[in-house]
């Protein structure tokens, strides 16, 4: 919550509903007692997302916020739903590391795009992903 009062103001809500996505995948993954269930959920939050791209939000408020706060900063559905090869990696029998540093790439590279940035955020996403997996374990 700190480091959201350093976003720019009118991104907020475009940073907000960003990291509400990947939340929900989170949410989905690491309330699972059932692998293969968390993954049909996943595949639900992937296409849900690719549709933005072509159709209108359904009434699910995390998806209305992307459509409304991420889609207009130029961010696609397409785009969002790179995150959930990240949490995929989570549901293996043996979790990938690198699957867990690739879901913090993917969302730091679209939080540097919300910034009209070019730095090297993609990077420290990847250990970012690390200590928020940490966190919410």
């Amino acid at each position: 919550d700190l480091v959201r009062l350093h976003w720019p103001v009118y991104l907020r809500p475009a940073f907000d509903a960003l990291f509400a996505v990947d939340d929900a995948m989170a949410d989905v993954v690491l309330t699972a007692t059932q692998p293969a269930l968390a993954a049909i959920k996943l595949a639900w939050w992937r296409e849900s997302l690719e549709k933005l791209d072509r159709e209108p939000a359904p009434a699910e408020p995390r998806l209305q916020a992307a459509a409304r706060d991420l889609l207009p900063q130029g961010l696609s559905g397409r785009d969002l739903a790179q995150m959930e090869n990240g949490w995929l990696a989570l549901l293996e029998e043996v979790p990938r590391w690198e699957g867990v540093t690739e879901r913090g790439v993917v969302l730091f590279s679209l939080a540097e795009r919300l910034l009209g940035a070019s730095g090297d955020l993609a990077d420290a996403g990847g250990a970012w992903a690390g200590v928020d997996l940490a966190r919410r374990t």
